[in-house]
């Protein structure tokens, strides 16, 4: 037997023909595929992120991977569509089931009340309201919210019994919400949430899928869904296209970073308002799902395709073999 320190307080541990990782409580051990899944004869540990096996049937080098899952984290096995950090700085993350908060130092997860499942194809939310309560979007026809001082789910149910659908945080940190008429698909209108009370926006008909919104730091209500891409200007949805060098079908995520500049990613492309038109900036995406420029200038995209950053004019993807999770 043989042991060694790997990254982050790990310990590896070659146990005969085995190679096992110990890590918190966890015990991993490695696949016996290739060079592991002969006899091993030799091991050599350059430094805690990187050690050789030889073996009889070749020889295979170990990488901690870039993407792994955190140390205490809890073990999902759940779609994660949602992050979300509220005024305290805590990051809450929605799985279909749970509800987990990180606070920088610990974890914890609060299971949905029973009969309730997060709405997974939708990636904005938490909210977050203005009193710290939490909203979560599920299939049903209400919304959740979450006390996070007393740990507390309640059903929020539009006082119309309107049917509650997507929402997204406005700049005054009020919800932008979709809402029906009960058993309803059509009659779409947006209505603004305080935590307390719903008040209609304004009367947006029949959008198709809707599936992201984004309220501009001018006012405007910018919506995109499978088959469509606009903004309202007086309940009335101008829609982009070809003619505006759009040429996606839809919008599934719309992004507007501190200097105004507008990115939008559809089920192909990733595109960026430049004047008037819109200027593709990669394809190749496959359903872009959610955009963010980090404070270094990054832009972050993530997408069926992988992790995505772009700064100074270079892309760098990040997909399995750097450790990212799939289905």
């Amino acid at each position: 037997m043989r042991v060694w320190a790997g990254n982050q307080g790990s310990v590896w541990v070659q146990d005969g023909n085995r190679i096992v990782e110990l890590a918190e409580k966890e015990k991993n051990i490695a696949e016996k595929t290739s060079a592991l899944s002969g006899i091993i004869l030799a091991v050599t540990a350059q430094s805690p992120e990187q050690f050789w096996v030889g073996s009889s049937q070749g020889l295979a080098l170990h990488m901690t991977p870039l993407w792994k899952t955190p140390p205490g984290a809890p073990h999902l096995d759940d779609v994660v569509n949602a992050i979300s950090e509220d005024h305290s700085g805590n990051v809450w993350f929605l799985s279909a089931h749970d509800l987990i908060r990180y606070d920088n130092s610990t974890w914890a997860s609060f299971p949905l009340p029973r009969g309730e499942t997060a709405w997974a194809i939708f990636t904005e939310g938490p909210g977050v309201l203005p009193d710290g309560r939490l909203v979560i979007l599920t299939t049903a026809a209400h919304w959740l919210t979450f006390d996070p001082k007393v740990h507390m789910f309640r059903v929020v149910e539009h006082p119309e019994k309107r049917t509650l659908r997507l929402f997204v945080q406005g700049p005054d940190g009020k919800l932008i919400a979709e809402t029906y008429p009960a058993g309803s698909s059509s009659g779409m209108t947006l209505e603004s949430f305080d935590g307390h009370q719903f008040r209609p926006l304004l009367a947006a008909g029949n959008m198709n899928d809707l599936r992201n919104m984004h309220v501009r730091s001018n006012g405007e209500i910018w919506a995109g869904g499978t088959g469509f891409f606009g903004v309202y200007r007086d309940s009335w949805i101008t829609k982009m296209g070809p003619g505006d060098g759009y040429r996606d079908a839809g919008a599934f995520y719309i992004y507007e970073d501190k200097s105004g500049s507008v990115i939008t990613g559809g089920p192909d492309g990733l595109y960026q308002m430049v004047g008037e038109q819109w200027r593709l900036i990669r394809s190749g995406l496959d359903r872009v799902r959610n955009i963010i420029r980090a404070r270094d200038g990054t832009l972050w995209i993530a997408s069926g395709t992988g992790i995505h950053r772009y700064r100074n004019g270079v892309w760098i993807t990040n997909g399995l073999e750097e450790g990212l999770p799939s289905s």
